[in-house]
């Protein structure tokens, strides 16, 4: 959602320095007769002036960078969409459009979505496809941003034919193709590492296979290891997943037995998997993605954020979902929520809590009437854009924040 954060002379006085610095102000204003030729060659500009100029250009950058996670868009015509409660979205930026699983085990077909959006009779658009045999139920999708051949991979399950589990969409009538799974069993979960290109699934078969896709919609799926017949079975219900420079992760909260927040580490390189858990937390957990902007993972349960690099088990940071944000908020109160590049989203029945860089006050978005919640929300994002599905006494109604990448 956005690039990195700089901040620059945030302290009021120097705390280090030579002589006669520490204790005086870290910035100050240039004098206007420094200010109208700004820096000239040959002479000195003082280091408090400049200091003054990037910390303040850095403040106004921020509010800029705050603006889509502040305004929001509604997709009116929307009230019969069936929406799946944990699926990603997908956007592909090389076609203008963002792919969503139905929900409610629609068959046969997902749900599309256009930047400028002209619904029919008041309906989501439906993207059809026609499987061999059997029905095609979709439980992730994931885009392929290429801009010679733009697509997105689809993930899912056939009751009649458990191989025909995967489809690759190229859009406008090009080309849809049901692709023969190599394993047999319903494929739940989809990523894509965001340094290398390369897509990961995770299937339901007697062996939680873990297929792999490669960067380009040319390439084809093939077996990447096996997590073990006693590995928990992928769900797309429950379960979620993110990969970055050759490291896979599947989050998930243990049940039954012990409950415990999750996550499976996965080298795709020489295939090797651990189950870790490390956070000592029983909240269930929402989602997990990696942030190349500030380059490391987070986990977003109903209590915490948690941020960590290669492996969560060398250390990790807490960030909790608390007051004094809002009176009814806390971590029992979190209904749902997302992650987005930068940090997270997440609400309770009234308020819409978006946090534009992980550890900052998140900015509130009060959305109902106190003291009346509702469960059906859901927040998703779909790799450039944040989506919520607000259930109105079971009328759905869709927003969409503003993109900024």
């Amino acid at each position: 959602m956005r690039e990195k954060r700089l901040d620059i002379a945030t302290s009021t006085n120097y705390a280090t320095g030579g002589a006669g610095v520490v204790g005086t102000p870290t910035k100050v204003a240039p004098p206007a007769s420094h200010a109208t030729d700004g820096v000239v060659p040959g002479l000195a500009f003082g280091s408090q002036w400049e200091n003054y100029i990037h910390h303040y250009l850095q403040k106004q950058i921020e509010i800029s960078s705050q603006v889509p996670f502040r305004n929001w868009i509604e997709f009116t015509g929307m009230s019969s969409i069936a929406y799946a409660q944990t699926s990603r979205f997908a956007f592909n930026k090389y076609i203008g459009m963002t792919f969503m699983v139905r929900g409610s085990g629609a068959g046969n077909s997902w749900y599309y979505l256009n930047e400028l959006p002209q619904p029919s009779a008041g309906a989501p658009q439906t993207y059809p496809v026609t499987p061999a045999v059997g029905t095609f139920v979709a439980r992730g999708v994931a885009a392929i941003e290429d801009p010679t051949t733009p697509s997105w991979l689809v993930v899912g399950s056939n009751a009649t034919d458990p191989t025909k589990t995967l489809w690759k969409i190229l859009p406008f009538g090009v080309s849809d193709t049901e692709v023969v799974s190599p394993v047999s069993g319903a494929v739940e979960l989809i990523c894509k590492d965001k340094t290398t290109g390369y897509f990961y699934a995770f299937a339901a078969d007697a062996n939680r296979s873990v297929l792999v896709h490669g960067p380009a919609t040319s390439d084809t799926w093939s077996v990447l290891g096996q997590r073990g017949a006693g590995a928990p079975a992928p769900s797309a219900a429950n379960m979620y997943c993110a990969a970055a420079n050759g490291l896979l992760y599947l989050a998930y909260t243990t049940t039954p037995g012990s409950t415990q927040a999750t996550v499976e580490k996965i080298t795709t390189g020489a295939f090797t998997r651990t189950a870790l858990t490390p956070f000592s937390s029983t909240s269930a957990i929402l989602d997990v993605i990696f942030s190349p902007q500030i380059g490391a993972f987070m986990l977003l349960t109903k209590a915490n954020t948690y941020r960590f690099f290669s492996d969560p088990a060398l250390g990790f940071e807490t960030f909790p979902h608390s007051t004094p944000y809002s009176n009814a908020i806390g971590s029992s109160w979190v209904t749902s929520g997302c992650l987005h590049e930068t940090g997270s989203v997440y609400q309770d029945g009234n308020v819409l809590l978006v946090t534009s860089w992980l550890g900052d006050a998140p900015h509130l978005a009060y959305f109902a009437d106190f003291g009346i919640p509702s469960s059906s929300h859901v927040l998703r994002f779909d790799g450039s854009a944040i989506w919520m599905i607000k259930d109105e006494s079971s009328v759905p109604r869709v927003f969409r924040s503003l993109r900024s990448n």
